[in-house]
């Protein structure tokens, strides 16, 4: 992947010296740009400038990047520094070699280099899509409505507009990159035992299939509450969400919300991190406990390179939900674990005498053991303080592992056969979900949860809401979803209508 990412940067720093002085440092801080934010993308994702790449792009993306993967990192950065001042110190000596000195040369690489990035097109395939639908996304003169209208959109409820009736006390678990594939993969399965214990007992969608627009934490989020792909174009785009205040689109949360829930969010992170804690705030969530939170009352807990590692947000969780049953009030608690995360998930060392250690695991695959005891333990917890007549659990898993193959020995087992996602829940018999092998997807996930915790509302999801959608039907119109995300996440105030 570097490699593809230095031919492409080493073209362009061709061009740049047989071209006018100006036009030669244009082609250079170009590619420049474009090597940087290449180079991060392949850190924190493997994968050449990803959408979510993108979207996260920032300060927190340098530090993110050297915390989960340090060695990486600094190769990548040194690499960086030493190319880019390279070609500053010796600009004058290049311009010779290559536009006085060798210009068959000079021809030659530029040919062969340019085949090169043909044959391997990765980068300049994902330049060209990223600019593509951040130009429709930010430059189209279409509004809200019509956007909507032209999806093929049928009766949209905005938020003012939301009638909801009081159903079931809601719990929703959201599990760090725990895919299907960990269940049927021999170096995995007898790790997971006792979640799959639970899968067998619940009822348990293990045909959840994840597209794109759900393919990171806080897409998977705003996917599975809004039913609708989180599509973004252009860098640092989860600022939107970090800026939103009044969002035009209905959610699980803001559902529960009106009708009268007090809802808890947990997360082991920052909150503020790619404006998940705005988003969540602004849906209608009361209050969202973060990893600043937390440090508050127990400044001594230890850290993992994300925040608070899942023993201590989970026990902060227990604590939280006897806090909102004490109210008497309906509630909704959610939580996102982190101790799963790519690439080598993030081992408490306090759980090896309660989870112990066998010398064959790697790191991520103790994590997996880790999760898999810590998501029993809590949900045992609910079961002793509550009966199933009056709460509804699910249990998901966010989004598939991230890395490639290539690099990443365990994405390399995972993909060694189907892949996935799985959706369970304490609810059996689902009005419209009767069929557990039936392809399920994130738009489906509000109607399941709404229609389980038996709450009643006008609010349509998945093809109720747009007939024609499916995995298919969203690669076809990215660009028209990435300008409804971008409509219906950028209104200021309540003045502002469609």
């Amino acid at each position: 992947n570097f490699f593809d990412l230095i031919i492409f940067w080493s073209f362009l720093s061709v061009l740049a010296c047989i071209s006018g002085r100006y036009v030669g440092w244009l082609f250079f801080i170009l590619g420049t740009a474009i090597f940087l934010t290449d180079a991060i993308s392949l850190v924190t994702t493997e994968e050449h400038l990803t959408i979510q790449a993108l979207a996260h792009f920032g300060w927190d993306s340098f530090v993110i990047a050297f915390k989960l993967t340090p060695m990486l990192s600094v190769a990548a950065l040194t690499l960086s520094i030493v190319l880019i001042v390279g070609f500053i110190v010796f600009y004058n000596k290049l311009v010779f070699f290559f536009r006085t000195k060798n210009k068959k040369f000079t021809w030659c690489y530029l040919i062969l280099s340019l085949l090169c990035i043909i044959a391997h097109h990765d980068v300049p395939s994902a330049i060209r899509k990223t600019v593509t639908q951040y130009y429709f996304t930010q430059f189209s003169t279409t509004n809200l409505n019509e956007t909507i209208s032209a999806l093929g959109g049928q009766d949209f409820i905005y938020p003012e507009s939301i009638k909801a009736k009081q159903g079931k006390n809601v719990v929703i678990i959201y599990l760090e990159s725990f895919e299907d594939a960990f269940f049927k993969r021999k170096e995995f399965k007898d790790l997971v035992w006792q979640t799959q214990e639970i899968r067998k007992q619940w009822n348990t969608f293990s045909n959840y299939q994840m597209v794109d627009g759900s393919t990171w934490t806080i897409s998977a989020i705003y996917a599975t509450q809004t039913g609708l792909p989180m599509l973004v174009a252009g860098m640092n785009a989860n600022n939107q969400l970090q800026n939103l205040i009044a969002p035009r689109y209905p959610s699980i949360y803001s559902i529960l919300n009106k009708a009268g829930y007090v809802q808890t969010f947990l997360t082991g992170s920052n909150k503020s991190f790619a404006g998940k804690g705005n988003f969540l705030l602004r849906n209608g969530v009361d209050k969202v406990i973060d990893r600043d939170t937390i440090l508050l009352e127990n400044p001594d807990l230890p850290l993992s390179p994300w925040g608070i590692y899942d023993m201590d947000l989970l026990n902060e969780a227990k604590k939280e939900y006897l806090r909102l049953k004490e109210t008497g009030k309906p509630f909704s608690l959610s939580l996102l674990t982190t101790d799963l995360h790519f690439p080598s998930g993030h081992q408490d060392s306090r759980l090896r005498h309660t989870v112990p250690i066998a010398n064959s695991l790697d790191g991520l695959q103790y994590s997996l053991r880790i999760t898999d005891h810590l998501l029993h333990d809590f949900l045992s917890f609910l079961r002793q303080h509550e009966t199933e007549d009056n709460l509804a659990i699910f249990v998901l898993p966010d989004h598939e592992m991230m890395g490639t193959e290539a690099i990443n020995d365990n994405v390399k087992i995972l993909s060694s056969g189907s892949r996935g996602l799985w959706f369970t829940t304490n609810i059996h018999n689902i009005k419209g979900y009767e069929q557990q092998s039936k392809p399920i997807y994130c738009w489906d996930i509000p109607q399941i949860i709404l229609t389980a915790a038996g709450i009643e509302t006008n609010v349509r999801f998945g093809q109720s809401l747009f007939p024609q959608i499916s995995p298919v039907w969203i690669k076809d119109h990215h660009q028209e979803l990435s300008r409804l995300t971008f409509l219906l996440n950028s209104f200021k105030d309540e003045s502002q209508r469609n």
